[in-house]
């Protein structure tokens, strides 16, 4: 996917979010790929300021670490 629904996370390597909007609010939705072909979404929440919360990517890049050790 491409911009305006998707875009990588400025600072990080691998992560991805993912916009959607329902009705007024805009849900975010962390997400890699994993070999290429699958995505894996790893965590979201409702957006309700223009910048992403640092505390948000933060628990995605966790997250993703978890999976791909356990993957």
């Amino acid at each position: 996917m491409s911009e305006p629904h998707s875009k990588k996370v400025t600072g990080t390597k691998e992560l991805f979010e993912l916009r959607i909007k329902v009705g007024t609010d805009i849900c975010r939705l962390f997400y890699f790929f994993w070999k290429n072909k699958t995505y894996i979404i790893l965590s979201g929440y409702v957006k309700k300021e223009n910048k992403l919360k640092k505390s948000e990517i933060e628990k995605a890049l966790k997250l993703l670490k978890v999976v791909k050790e356990t993957l």
